[in-house]
């Protein structure tokens, strides 16, 4: 078998973030009087898909002009964060699914998030994310808030699961992850949960469901 584990993102590969993502931001605008219109929140979104959240506070507090302090800027979004994910977090369609595959081939699982560690556990407690990876749970806190692209948290993983980086399948849906997962050897598969191949135009594979992934066929070179 030519792989032994498969590492995941999280946002937009494990959950669905998007409606989270919508309404974190709508609540962080309106307080400061800013409407947003669709096309503008959709563009937006693009700009920060795959970054880590205070990358995000810190991209959306200069496009909106919002000169704020960054440090309160992200706690009250991570406040906000933490009111949503007990009303719309949810597990992306097809992922328990793909996961049985997994496990019926004995591969090893890991999560790799550019989220902090405290919003991994708040989404573990309400999801039980460890039912799926064990302790293999890991964030950017674990690396010295070292972001994707930046590969440090694939390298950091690899280890962990006591693996060679070609021995592992990373799967992202955001041109940082990927970059992320490529600087570390790792084989990379992009989730096209953004609607936007062009993202992902640097995976090794590219997929819009977790049905169109041919996992017989990556393992065994069928």
């Amino acid at each position: 078998m030519k792989y032994k584990a498969i590492i995941f993102d999280m946002d937009g590969t494990i959950i669905d973030t998007e409606p989270l993502w919508q309404a974190s931001i709508y609540e962080l605008l309106t307080r400061r009087g800013i409407q947003l219109k669709q096309h503008q929140l959709d563009t937006l979104r693009l700009k920060t898909i795959g970054l880590s959240f205070t990358q995000t506070c810190q991209l959306v507090n200069e496009i909106m002009k919002l000169d704020e302090d960054l440090d309160e800027l992200i706690e009250e979004q991570q406040a906000i964060n933490s009111q949503l994910l007990q009303k719309k977090l949810k597990l992306m369609n097809g992922f328990e699914s793909f996961y049985k595959k997994i496990a019926s081939h004995k591969l090893k699982t890991a999560l790799a998030t550019n989220t902090q560690q405290s919003v991994l556990h708040a989404i573990d407690n309400k999801l039980n994310l460890q039912q799926f990876f064990g302790k293999h749970l890991y964030s950017i806190t674990d690396v010295n808030n070292c972001a994707k692209p930046d590969p440090a948290l694939y390298i950091y993983t690899i280890k962990k699961l006591n693996i060679t980086p070609t021995t592992a399948i990373a799967i992202e849906d955001s041109a940082h992850g990927i970059q992320a997962a490529k600087q570390a050897g790792l084989f990379c598969i992009g989730f096209n949960s953004a609607k936007n191949k062009a993202l992902l135009k640097k995976a090794d594979y590219i997929v819009d469901t977790y049905d169109e992934i041919d996992l017989e066929m990556l393992l065994y070179n069928l």
